[in-house]
């Protein structure tokens, strides 16, 4: 990391991963923020519903129009204890793609029709993944790690969505950017000329908030063997083993691990897939 890239500091002692893109005229910029459902458990829902807002002076379309036009775009990718925030496109737009897209985190005006769309959509594919035996497995494995307090049911009840205010969801992204996070950017600019932009675009405050911690959720202790079924009417069975013995994990074999199973498994270009299909 000492080598490929730099830490810089931007305002507010943000901390800045610099990488200079000397290949194309593209940029990458990220906002990273620790915290996520985790911490709060309507912040992965205040986030999709980002995508859907306008400002007091922009609405929906024209700010979706306005970043077509700057051939740029945002996206939100809202974790269990992480948000990243990525905004992308021609580097020459930045300036002004950053303006818009800073407009948009401090000043998102409520949508109710976007709200309720987004709240149908929730549910409808919830009752969907009960039905999808992929999204099954996942909810036993997590079952697994988790036990019944899982991060992966922390998330807005029916009825909580159904009643919630979205002048609720729209302050916890205002709210965002008063906590601490760090930048992430890969595009042509040099350093001083980034750190110019972010200075002069960024909206923070002086001193940023640290990020509330959370324990809410404790893995399972895996002290005995056990079988967990759940029964599923489908022609292939789902099969998984968890464990968090020790035993079972090195951090200074992970390298190694995920190298191998690049190389070897995970997907149809895989090594021994393609042996396996195409050779014999």
């Amino acid at each position: 990391f000492d080598k490929d890239m730099k830490i810089l500091k931007a305002k507010s002692d943000i901390p800045v991963l610099y990488k200079q893109n000397v290949t194309n005229g593209v940029f990458s910029l990220i906002y990273v923020f620790d915290m996520g459902n985790n911490h709060d458990k309507a912040l992965g829902t205040a986030f999709n519903y980002l995508t859907y807002l306008g400002t007091s002076k922009k609405s929906p379309a024209q700010i979706k129009s306005e970043f077509y036009n700057l051939a740029c775009s945002f996206n939100v990718f809202p974790g269990t204890d992480r948000v990243y925030i990525t905004l992308e496109g021609l580097a020459e737009n930045m300036n002004k793609a950053l303006a818009l897209f800073e407009e948009l985190l401090t000043d998102p005006q409520v949508n109710k029709e976007a709200f309720a769309n987004l709240t149908a959509d929730i549910l409808k594919k919830r009752t969907d993944a009960k039905l999808n035996q992929s999204a099954n497995f996942n909810k036993l494995i997590q079952y697994a790690i988790w036990g019944p307090d899982s991060p992966d049911n922390n998330i807005l009840s029916e009825a909580e969505l159904k009643s919630m205010d979205p002048q609720e969801l729209t302050t916890r992204i205002k709210n965002l950017n008063y906590f601490e996070h760090r930048i992430m950017y890969y595009g042509p600019d040099n350093e001083q000329k980034l750190l110019s932009t972010l200075n002069s675009l960024h909206k923070v405050p002086a001193e940023l908030k640290p990020v509330p911690t959370t324990d809410n959720f404790k893995q399972v202790e895996t002290k005995e063997n056990k079988v967990l079924l759940a029964e599923y009417d489908a022609k292939q069975i789902y099969l998984g083993m968890t464990s968090n013995d020790g035993r079972f994990f090195d951090p200074k074999i992970e390298a190694t691990r995920e190298l191998y199973n690049e190389y070897f498994g995970g997907s149809m270009n895989a090594i021994v897939f393609q042996e396996m299909r195409e050779a014999r």
